[in-house]
């Protein structure tokens, strides 16, 4: 299993959480847990989400748009400041960089969303209890609602 994180530019009084990821290589099973607050694209929603038949590559160019964009050199290991990139046959998801000292909410720790990632992973119907907040909720009801998921898996 890897494990890394990417932050989106930020400006902490913008609450830009990391995202983190937990990847299982040799079966495909990728959990994205998204804490970015104020996320205008897409739903904007904090939430974990779990993928299936994903690859995962890693590259100094932050504008790859597609698996045949990388060359030889990019690595297939996380590595800060390096971009992060997914994909499967029908999606290609374009992330932010890799970070080793992601911004998270308060009281939020890398065992805490281990244990959440790895618990989706496990049963991945679990899908609909990982959704967190809309956008626009405050650190506080991240947090609380991060603690909520965390205490399913204890």
């Amino acid at each position: 299993m890897k494990t890394w994180y990417t932050q989106p530019p930020t400006n902490k009084a913008d609450n830009k959480f990391a995202s983190f990821y937990l990847y299982d290589e040799k079966q495909g099973k990728l959990v994205r847990i998204r804490l970015e607050l104020g996320r205008t694209s897409g739903s904007g929603d904090t939430k974990a989400m779990y993928m299936e038949n994903r690859s995962v590559r890693f590259s100094l160019k932050g504008n790859i748009s597609d698996p045949n964009g990388f060359n030889n050199s990019d690595p297939f290991k996380p590595i800060e400041g390096y971009w992060d990139y997914d994909w499967d046959n029908n999606d290609f998801h374009s992330g932010n960089v890799v970070t080793n000292n992601p911004y998270l909410p308060k009281t939020i720790t890398n065992d805490i969303l281990i244990k959440i990632a790895s618990w989706l992973m496990s049963d991945p119907s679990r899908e609909s209890k990982c959704w967190f907040t809309d956008s626009n909720a405050t650190e506080e009801e991240l947090t609380k609602a991060l603690n909520t998921v965390y205490k399913k898996t204890l």
